[in-house]
């Protein structure tokens, strides 16, 4: 059938002959070439077999070489290997093939087209894969696809389903802010309720002083529609701080560290510098010794208290705690 439901680029390849079949006989009898598709015999019995569903369990074996046998990249045999896919009454492995082959040749629509008739077939033994293809596809490419990742997404069950299947495009380091930042501003739109859109969306922008409100809201966002997550009142946290917006940062850290107090000495750090900042010297020392009790190597600590004693006058505690981060970083 052809690719539809908005996700699809392309119609499927039709044969440049309606008496192809007569034509590949004549190849497998005689051992002449097939001019319109540029295969020497092999090939010609390799599509065949594929045109006829004979063999599945030589399938991946056949498609893979319609195009890498000395003809990588080859765009005649790529259609080829699409019209075969894309048959109503094509076995389901044919369209595997196909994707695993254009996944690697970079073939990205292609990649999206048998990924697509893939999943519409139903065929479970692939349909995790097939999911994870579908969503490379459409983020792989310079010009990303977002239209076709939203309508696939759109086909997935829950919230949670949508965040697992662009995780790794959430959590690679090699995606860079700007290309997140435009994947899931597309997605929190599309999305509005699934909090871990809005969370990546604000988490890219929050390090940009431009896009600082932005980032803000966002969060804000993803907090309001899943509080139990403690990340999301960090970053949270760090927003409104960076932004200047000192009040409301501490309101968030304290609920953030009643929440998760596995990470307790990392809020009491970033509400001693809120608190620093805000020239409330004696509160930011609790919050200090509080930290050096529990983790007593942390730096940022120890240098913050140096600093605190240094401007009480207190040379001599001051140099004790400077040292001391000194010998941390020479070892």
């Amino acid at each position: 059938p052809a690719v539809t439901s908005g996700c699809g680029k392309h119609e499927p390849y039709l044969p440049a002959s309606p008496d192809q079949k007569t034509l590949i006989e004549k190849v497998l009898n005689t051992g002449t070439s097939l001019e319109e598709l540029e295969y020497q015999r092999p090939e010609a019995e390799t599509y065949y077999r594929l045109k006829n569903n004979l063999e599945p369990s030589a399938i991946h074996t056949d498609v893979e070489s319609l195009i890498h046998k000395g003809r990588l990249g080859n765009r005649s045999a790529t259609d080829v290997v699409r019209e075969l896919a894309f048959r109503k009454d094509a076995h389901p492995e044919i369209a595997f093939a196909a994707a695993r082959t254009f996944n690697a040749l970079k073939f990205w629509d292609d990649l999206g087209d048998a990924t697509q008739i893939l999943l519409y077939s139903g065929y479970s033994n692939y349909l995790e894969q097939a999911g994870l293809w579908m969503v490379q596809s459409c983020l792989e490419p310079e010009s990303m696809d977002l239209d076709r990742l939203t309508a696939y997404l759109r086909t997935l069950p829950d919230a949670d389903a949508r965040k697992k299947a662009v995780a790794h495009y959430a959590e690679d380091a090699n995606t860079d802010d700007l290309k997140q930042e435009k994947i899931f501003s597309a997605l929190s739109e599309a999305f509005p309720k699934d909090d871990a859109f809005h969370h990546y969306l604000g988490r890219a922008q929050m390090y940009d002083a431009e896009k600082r409100v932005s980032a803000i809201y966002h969060l804000q966002q993803a907090a309001s529609l899943n509080p139990r997550v403690p990340a999301y009142l960090t970053r949270l946290g760090f927003a409104l701080k960076e932004n200047g917006n000192y009040r409301e940062a501490k309101k968030i850290y304290f609920a953030a560290a009643a929440q998760d107090p596995q990470f307790h000495t990392e809020y009491l750090m970033e509400l001693a510098e809120i608190f620093f900042k805000q020239t409330e010297y004696a509160e930011a020392l609790s919050c200090l010794d509080a930290i050096i009790v529990i983790e007593p190597m942390m730096q940022e600590a120890l240098k913050l208290k140096g600093i605190l004693l240094m401007m009480a006058g207190d040379f001599t505690g001051a140099s004790f705690f400077f040292k001391a981060v000194e010998a941390l970083k020479s070892r």
